[in-house]
């Protein structure tokens, strides 16, 4: 005899606040049965216990945590955009090194990524911002750390 767990939270029971209904989200994944761990958040209303920590939360925010200048805010996007550029040049390097021929160098592609803090939108001012660099295969680890790349002509001149 089969039985269907559902979670409870006995605490939110306590508080007059109702779950909403359980959605079976169980999956078979390399013979295995999954089930999530964490309820899905399914885009009910919040509740006002919810409603009154946002707004603490905003409020805390608002006056503890730092915003960035819209003149910051564009200088990091016009530095991840050179950083970008000079990715795929360095790829089209590799390609050229490589012996590939002119349109397998230029769609050789190469692209970057931000993550963290930034990505999350929760960055303060002058903050780092991790990147994280995806190349080809022909792209190989000693290229990268070995290549000796050196920014075209005035590049590291440039105030960003």
């Amino acid at each position: 005899d089969e039985t269907s767990s559902t979670p409870t939270n006995s605490s939110s029971n306590n508080r007059n606040m109702s779950l909403p209904p359980s959605i079976d989200l169980t999956a078979t994944i390399g013979g295995r049965l999954v089930t999530p761990a964490l309820p899905i958040v399914d885009g009910s209303p919040s509740s006002a216990p919810e409603q009154l920590f946002q707004s603490t939360l905003r409020a805390y925010v608002n006056s503890n945590v730092p915003l960035e200048s819209t003149e910051g805010i564009q200088r990091r996007e016009r530095v991840l955009v050179k950083m970008g550029n000079l990715m795929r040049e360095w790829v089209k390097g590799v390609a050229v090194k490589k012996g590939l021929n002119r349109d397998a160098v230029e769609g050789a592609g190469g692209e970057l990524f931000t993550s963290g803090s930034y990505r999350l939108g929760v960055h303060e001012p002058g903050a780092d911002i991790d990147t994280i660099a995806v190349a080809p295969n022909i792209c190989t680890r000693e290229d990268f750390f070995g290549s000796g790349y050196a920014p075209p002509n005035g590049m590291d001149d440039d105030e960003d």
